[in-house]
């Protein structure tokens, strides 16, 4: 374990060879990893009212073990890994990358969406921004709440729509490549 009062920054590739647990909460440190993040361990960081960032592919050439996340923001360029739990209090940021998480459907609560989002199971989204021009593709995805933001959308599989699409600020395109289900708003 590593518990600071302060942030906590790993700005080369990291490996994990244990089960590790990063504690920031005390004073409330963000964490950021800049580079790779690998190894198939657990990894638990609790930040407190701090931020977590992870801004490159995490378990891209290794998988991670159960990954679970405690912060206000949290910043996410692409996971693999046999499990995710997310504890935000702020803002959840989904940037491009491979979204691989354990073997049956997953949830994402509310999240602001960048760039191109591979899925590898069916995802489901809460409240979706989408803050820049976003792709998904490989998996199915639900959407079961409203889906905002003046980008475009673009759907590699199927999708089910059970909130108001563009109620508050307009897409500028949507595009689904597969079925489509439009059951709200």
């Amino acid at each position: 374990a590593i518990t600071t009062s302060g942030a906590q920054a790993y700005f080369g590739a990291v490996t994990l060879g244990a089960d590790t647990t990063l504690d920031s909460s005390t004073g409330n440190g963000n964490v950021t990893f800049s580079a790779a993040l690998d190894g198939a361990k657990a990894l638990t960081v609790t930040a407190g009212t701090g931020d977590i960032a992870l801004l490159a592919q995490a378990g891209g050439t290794t998988p991670l073990g159960n990954v679970s996340l405690t912060g206000k923001a949290i910043t996410l360029s692409g996971v693999k890994s046999s499990g995710l739990t997310l504890a935000n209090t702020g803002k959840l940021t989904l940037d491009g990358g491979n979204y691989t998480i354990g073997a049956a459907p997953y949830a994402f609560l509310d999240a602001t969406t960048n760039g191109t989002l591979t899925l590898g199971q069916a995802t489901s989204f809460g409240a979706l921004t989408l803050g820049s021009d976003t792709t998904i593709n490989g998996a199915d995805a639900t959407f079961n709440s409203t889906v905002n933001g003046a980008h475009a959308l673009d759907i590699g599989q199927n999708a089910a729509f059970l909130g108001a699409v563009g109620g508050i600020t307009n897409l500028t395109s949507l595009t689904v490549h597969g079925t489509t289900a439009l059951n709200g708003g």
